[in-house]
């Protein structure tokens, strides 16, 4: 099993079956996979590998960006800053920011691509922000 520059193997032992579906895989990760035959010749008469095949799992949510900041505020824009997911599972396509200015206020959304930053402007001088 391959996952990014680790290289850990497992082995699932099937008796009787021509298939095997394998669990608890990482998504969006490249596996390479192996067969052997073991008969009753010998103990332990187990073949050569079989050529390995490989297969790459789907995609799946990434986990939540990482260490979001603001910086460069003024009295009517603010820089929101943040790191990648630990876990992308798959090519973050954008980022999404929510911003409100109360409870009773409309939440505003920016969409992000290609960047790890945005500048909020237009904003209310002087008003509290929620971002998330």
């Amino acid at each position: 099993v391959e996952t990014g520059s680790t290289v850990a193997a497992r082995t699932v032992q099937v008796t009787g079956m021509t298939e095997q579906e394998l669990t608890s895989l990482s998504p969006y990760t490249n596996y390479t996979i192996t067969v052997t035959a073991t008969n009753n010749a010998q103990v332990n008469a187990t073949s050569e590998p079989s050529s390995p095949i490989m297969a790459t799992t789907k995609i799946a949510t990434p986990s939540p960006p990482q260490h979001i900041a603001v910086s460069t505020v003024t009295s009517s824009s603010l820089t929101v800053q943040w790191m990648p997911p630990i876990n992308s599972n798959g090519n973050v396509k954008f980022y999404k920011v929510y911003y409100s200015s109360g409870s009773n206020a409309p939440v505003e959304s920016a969409e992000i691509k290609n960047s790890l930053t945005y500048h909020l402007t237009g904003l209310t001088p002087y008003t509290n922000y929620s971002i998330y």
